[in-house]
């Protein structure tokens, strides 16, 4: 699923393979991701469907459900990743003088979780769960100076561990999902090389097929026709825009 604008105004998506299908209305202004949380079966994302208020809903299959369970403040990235080993959803956005912040929801309220350490404050870094370690891993991204950064970062659900790859992609805007056929964690770099991690380090896949470098906004497992699906915004030295799947080792360009 995507929420995305089309005729001006935010509207729902819905991926079947081939192309891409209008639902009904997106909930207001997205300022997440959409996670989904297995423990309830639905999808969530935190979006503003009034100006200034910001409040996670709930896809319930037919229509989005404001839950009034108002975000804690949002920083320029607001990741929603759901955490299997402590079942719980998290929120991990941006907090000047924290660094990237991790927020549990717990009956229906953000509990920040404090640490010592933390990555600095960046947008457009690649975040997702890894269930084979048990982590949440962070790459990349740029930081308040537009510079793009290349650290990795590991959340066991209690603290953060800055991690000393032997390799890694060239740093900046990324995107991160994971494959659970292939049991590996893949990343799309924003110069279009593809990456998965190992627990220890970064290793450079070569898959088949072209995939032109873009601004990629989101990228997700299709459990339905066993594929990652990877969606790109135009990009400004291309105006190419599109959305690519990798299906084993080969990427296609779906539509």
């Amino acid at each position: 699923m995507l929420v995305a604008p089309a005729r001006a105004q935010w509207v729902t998506w819905k991926w079947d393979g081939a192309a891409w299908l209008s639902l009904v209305p997106g909930p207001g202004q997205p300022l997440s991701n959409l996670a989904f949380d297995p423990t309830l079966g639905e999808t969530l994302v935190i979006a503003a469907a009034t100006a200034g208020v910001a409040t996670l809903f709930e896809w319930d299959g037919a229509a989005w459900i404001d839950t009034n369970v108002l975000a804690p403040a949002l920083g320029h990235q607001s990741t929603l990743v759901f955490d299997e080993a402590e079942s719980a959803l998290l929120l991990i956005t941006g907090e000047p003088g924290s660094g990237m912040t991790v927020w549990r929801l717990d009956a229906g309220e953000w509990i920040k979780d404090s640490t010592a350490l933390s990555p600095q404050l960046r947008d457009a870094a690649a975040v997702a769960y890894d269930p084979l370690r048990q982590v949440i891993l962070l790459y990349g991204g740029r930081n308040g100076a537009a510079r793009p950064l290349a650290d990795t970062w590991a959340w066991d659900g209690r603290v953060w561990a800055r991690q000393s790859p032997r390799a890694g992609p060239p740093g900046g805007p990324a995107t991160l999902a994971y494959d659970p056929v292939r049991s590996m964690a893949v990343l799309l770099a924003a110069d279009a090389s593809t990456w998965t991690w190992d627990g220890s380090t970064w290793a450079r896949l070569t898959p088949a097929g072209a995939l032109v470098p873009g601004l990629v906004t989101s990228m997700a497992y299709d459990a339905a026709h066993d594929a990652l699906v990877v969606v790109a915004a135009p990009a400004p030295s291309t105006g190419v825009s599109g959305t690519w799947t990798l299906a084993g080792n080969r990427w296609r360009r779906a539509c």
